[in-house]
């Protein structure tokens, strides 16, 4: 096993197993992929939930948003550099192949 991965399961258990409240940050939390994942764990009602997408949102159960550019340091250091309390960073993606290749993940055995 990847020793971040291992690291990053281990800091999951042992966060889960002390009774500390965890909070996570979505990077693209409007997106398809974040907006389920912000869901999903609101839903789980351990979590609470940092949004982050250009366009910000609406805050709603333990979901709350921030509208910032990442691609733009001083507004990301402006908005997130009092962040103190996050436990676990989501960056969920979809990439999309180059222009004339083909994109196949190693799991569907394209």
């Amino acid at each position: 096993m990847p020793d971040l991965l291992q690291r990053v399961i281990l800091r999951h258990q042992s966060t889960h197993m002390n009774g500390q409240r965890k909070v996570a940050l979505i990077a693209g939390a409007q997106g398809v992929i974040g907006r389920n994942l912000a869901d999903h764990l609101d839903a789980d009602g351990s979590w609470d939930i940092i949004g982050l997408s250009r366009r910000g949102g609406e805050a709603g159960g333990n979901i709350r948003h921030i509208a910032v550019d990442l691609q733009d340091r001083e507004d990301t250091a402006l908005k997130l550099g009092g962040l103190t309390d996050v436990t676990h960073i989501f960056m969920p993606l979809m990439q999309t192949p180059l222009h004339g290749q083909h994109w196949c993940h190693p799991i569907w055995r394209c």
